[in-house]
């Protein structure tokens, strides 16, 4: 087993690694920018070392200075997490080269499991249906596709740099945009158009392998998805036909042995009815394992530093009539609302998030902690769990109606209208919800509380105020008074003023 891990990357993700290597007995150093030195991952790793300032090449994707860091810690391994170097072929050969374990795909395997299109192929030679798209060499590579489509890059992923192209007016535009963001993003201007599939669901499914034995982990409905950011994911998405999703199994486990993968990759699929198909592959841990291990109880960080140890594979398949449960996850971002979801900056002054019997919170902050514009807008998820769907929805409206942020706005009141609409219960929120059929009349009743909340922040904030400036009137130090002396003195002032 590894005895030093140096994880490359930052907020929630970089956290629960450290927790799982602390479970494991294994030291971790981590890194930070600028605006991170007093994260939360800064705070719970053994070591830290500073980056450089929060600047694209000049922080968490700066190879040079990590495998740096990385050789004078002596590390055995290092875990880049989601994003940032998580799928970059550069990094992680350079890593093998200098005898440094990438806990995640090896790199020869990644750089053809970087190419959708290619992975698209082997899809189309194991008979699995995907979604229709093509090569784009030229503006006139688009005139064969019928809007709505999208435009990605080849070697994307964490849905950046995917544009939605609806009419054939903005069509040239956006091929401009899409071909300098796969440039400057991933320095590589090949992309591809796809066919759009309106109103689907998109279902993701978790492979753990090791080259040899594969285990399929139940599937997760990450329909819901703003910016082709993930929102909202439920498991094991019981309202989709039980055949069907165990077909979506069925072929990730197929493609999962063809690929020969050797540690983790979620596969995504979109499902329109009884039609499946097979959308792409991403070689690293699911943007949405929480929700994974809030239904199975597996620690899939854990299982990913084992695989790469070498040791012995701990998940186990589960059969889908088996399942015991249902599991949700919301993503809290600190974007305004009520605002058209314009980013929000500034100091969380309150946060507070009610727990109980199988509520789980990932903090990305901590009262008092800065939400910058830097990074990632996410400030908290929030996870349940319950034996049955009825009642993990009720308990989530409660977990939502009982959270309070305030200090930046939020998505808070979003989330907490998605859960409390008809088409939620129903298990009808489809890839569409947000563009084509979220009505601001449907969120009126929640916009009124989202004010109530507000004047009740108000409030509370003039009454410590009011604390203070009676405190001297009292001829009483800090030290010496109690929350129930001042309530009373408070009142006796109050019947003489």
């Amino acid at each position: 087993m590894f005895k030093k891990i140096l994880i490359a990357n930052r907020g929630n993700i970089a956290v629960n690694i450290i927790r799982a290597c602390r479970e494991m007995g294994i030291d971790t150093v981590t890194v930070f920018s600028d605006v991170d030195k007093e994260s939360i991952h800064v705070r719970y790793a053994d070591k830290a070392y500073f980056l450089g300032k929060a600047k694209y090449q000049e922080d968490y994707t700066r190879k040079d200075r990590i495998l740096q860091i990385a050789q004078e810690e002596k590390v055995d391994a290092i875990h880049p997490g989601f994003g940032f170097l998580a799928q970059s072929r550069e990094f992680m050969s350079e890593c093998k080269e200098l005898g440094i374990t990438v806990i995640g795909e090896e790199p020869d395997k990644l750089i053809e499991f970087m190419d959708k299109v290619r992975t698209k192929e082997i899809a189309k030679e194991l008979k699995i249906p995907v979604v229709e798209g093509k090569v784009i060499e030229s503006l006139e590579d688009l005139d064969s596709m019928k809007p709505p489509f999208l435009i990605k890059p080849i070697f994307g992923f964490a849905g950046r740099g995917m544009h939605y192209v609806e009419n054939n007016s903005e069509k040239e535009k956006i091929y401009k945009m899409a071909l300098k963001e796969a440039e400057f993003i991933y320095g590589d201007k090949s992309i591809y158009a796809e066919e759009y599939i309106k109103k689907a669901y998109l279902i993701e499914v978790c492979v753990v392998g090791n080259g040899k034995d594969y285990k399929c982990l139940p599937t997760i409905d990450s329909s819901l998805r703003r910016k082709f950011q993930k929102i909202i994911s439920e498991c094991p998405a019981e309202y989709i036909d039980l055949k069907i999703r165990k077909k979506i199994m069925d072929y990730a486990k197929k493609l999962a042995k063809k690929l020969e993968i050797s540690n983790m990759g979620t596969f995504e699929f979109l499902v329109d009815g009884k039609k499946i198909y097979f959308l792409e592959f991403n070689s690293r841990l699911p943007v949405s394992y929480t929700v994974l291990e809030m239904l199975t109880g597996f620690n899939l960080i854990k299982e990913q530093i084992n695989i790469s140890a070498g040791n012995k594979m701990q998940v186990e398949e589960i059969a889908l009539d088996k399942i015991k449960g249902n599991a949700f996850e919301c993503r809290i971002h600190s974007e305004d609302y009520f605002n058209r979801f314009k980013p929000s900056t500034g100091i969380i002054e309150n946060l507070i998030i009610p727990g109980g019997k199988d509520v789980r919170v990932e903090f990305d902050y901590f009262n008092g902690d800065e939400v910058s514009s830097y990074y990632d807008s996410q400030v908290a998820r929030i996870l349940v769990k319950a034996l049955h769907r009825n009642e993990m929805i009720n308990k989530i409206r409660w977990v939502l109606e009982g959270t309070k942020i305030s200090g930046i706005p939020s998505t808070l009141p979003f989330i907490y209208n998605v859960v409390n609409t008809k088409l939620f219960e129903s298990g009808k929120i489809v890839s569409d919800f947000i563009t084509h059929i979220m009505r601001e009349r449907r969120f009126k009743k929640v916009r009124e509380k989202g004010y109530v909340a507000s004047i009740i922040s108000c409030l509370s904030f003039h009454n410590e105020n009011q604390k203070k400036n009676l405190l001297p009137r009292m001829n009483m130090e800090r030290k010496q008074y109690s929350p129930w002396t001042v309530l009373g003195r408070t009142k006796i002032l109050k019947k003489w003023e």
